[in-house]
This record gives C-alpha cells, sequence and structure tokens, in this order.
C-alpha cells in the first residue's frame, strides 16, 4: 500500500476522526472493542482523480455499503470501479468525469 493509495487516504480520514478505530484487511471496524459494518462511506474532497486496481479491490471489501459519495474528489473516469449489488445511492458531484462513461 502506498502512501497515496486509496486506502491509505481512507485509512488517514479515519485515524483522524477518532484513534481508536483499526482497518484491517476486510473493511470490518473495532471501536472499542465493537464490531462495526459501515454502510455508507463518505470520500468527498478526498483528492483521488482515478481509481487503481488496487484501489478497486479496496472498495470491493466495503461488503455492506449502500452509499458511497465521491464528490469533488477530482475523478476523471470510472475505470475500475466496483461492482456492488447493494450500492443504492452514488455520488459523483463535481468530478471531471466525461459524460460517456456515466
Amino acid at each position: 500500500m502506498t502512501a497515496n493509495s486509496l486506502q491509505a487516504k481512507i485509512e488517514e480520514m479515519f485515524k483522524n476522526d477518532d484513534e481508536e478505530i483499526v482497518v484491517s484487511e476486510v473493511s470490518t471496524y473495532y471501536l472499542n472493542n465493537l464490531f462495526v459494518q459501515y454502510d455508507n462511506l463518505i470520500l468527498d474532497e478526498l483528492n483521488i482523480e482515478r481509481l487503481t486496481e488496487d484501489d478497486c479491490k479496496y472498495l470491493a471489501t466495503y461488503t455492506s455499503l449502500d452509499r458511497l459519495c465521491m464528490n469533488q474528489t477530482h475523478l476523471k473516469s470510472l475505470a475500475n470501479f466496483p461492482e456492488n449489488d447493494k450500492l443504492v445511492r452514488l455520488e459523483l458531484a463535481e468530478n471531471q468525469i466525461p459524460g460517456a462513461e456515466l
């Protein structure tokens, strides 16, 4: 995992919000010894630009996700975007994605 990977950015985001959160490989989180799975992931304003294959694999571990917000992330393409049958709401406002990809 590189410092610029999506996983590193998300882990840093969680770390800044609460030092007790530990992120595991399968996107299950332990907060004060309680099991938590996220159904909402808000990544607004993270500088992402493009998703790599590793980013795709990492996002795919969020198996309970029904809302993903990636507004103002400078995303330029939906290439390597993971499939998620449970995803109900995807927010991609104010990015640079070509209309042909939407």
